[in-house]
C-alpha cells in the first residue's frame, strides 16, 4: 500500500506523507503491547505479562507523539512523498520499559515472558493473540526504531519517558477494569 501511495503522490494525484510508529502505549492505550497486560498489574503489584524475550531492545512510542507527529507530517509540504518514523523515546529492553512502569506505580514486579507456544495455542482461539502471533518476531530480537530524520526535519522530539510513562500509569489508576 506504502509503494502505491508513494507512486500515486509521485505521479501527482495525491499528496502523501506516511508516518509510522513503534509499538504505542499512552493513556487510553487498551489492546496493545504494553496496555492493560503491563499498567494494571503494575498498579496491583503482579507480574506483567510480555511477548518475547524482556531482555532486548525495543522502542515505543506514546500515543500523544504519535498524533502530534501525524499532524506535523499534514501541516508541512517537506514532509511530502516519504515515510517517516514518528519520534519516540530512547530505546530500551521491554524489561527497563516495565521496571519503570513498576517504580511510577510505586509497586514491584517484573515482565513474565508467555510462552511462544503458549501464544500459538491462544491464537487458535482468540483473534487477539492470533493479530499478536504475526508480529511476535517483533519481540524475538531487538526491535530498534530511529526518529531522528523526523525529529531534526521538524524539530519536535518525543516526550521523554520520565514523563510520559507517568502520565500513562496515572491514566490507568483513573479508569481501573
Amino acid at each position: 500500500m506504502a509503494k502505491e501511495l508513494l507512486a500515486a503522490h509521485e505521479a501527482g494525484r495525491i499528496r502523501v506523507a506516511i508516518g509510522r510508529a513503534s509499538d504505542y502505549f499512552g493513556p487510553r492505550g487498551l489492546m496493545t503491547h504494553m496496555g492493560e497486560r503491563v499498567f494494571y498489574p503494575a498498579l496491583a503489584g503482579r507480574n506483567a505479562q510480555v511477548f518475547g524475550d524482556p531482555s532486548l531492545l525495543h522502542t515505543f512510542s506514546y500515543i500523544p507523539d504519535i498524533g502530534a507527529g501525524l499532524a506535523t507530517l499534514g501541516l508541512h509540504e517537506k514532509a511530502d512523498g516519504r515515510v517517516w518514523h514518528l519520534p519516540n523515546a530512547d530505546t530500551l529492553s521491554t524489561q527497563d520499559f516495565v521496571d519503570r512502569v513498576y517504580d511510577a506505580a510505586g509497586t514491584q514486579g517484573r515482565a513474565a515472558a508467555m510462552p511462544r507456544v503458549l501464544v500459538n495455542l491462544l491464537a487458535l482461539i482468540n483473534g487477539n493473540v492470533r493479530e499478536i502471533k504475526e508480529v511476535l518476531f517483533e519481540f524475538e530480537e531487538p526491535f530498534v526504531v530511529n526518529s531522528d530524520a523526523f525529529e531534526s526535519t521538524f524539530s519536535r522530539h518525543a516526550t521523554s519517558l520520565d514523563v510520559s510513562i507517568p502520565d500513562t500509569v496515572e491514566w490507568f489508576r483513573s479508569n481501573p477494569r
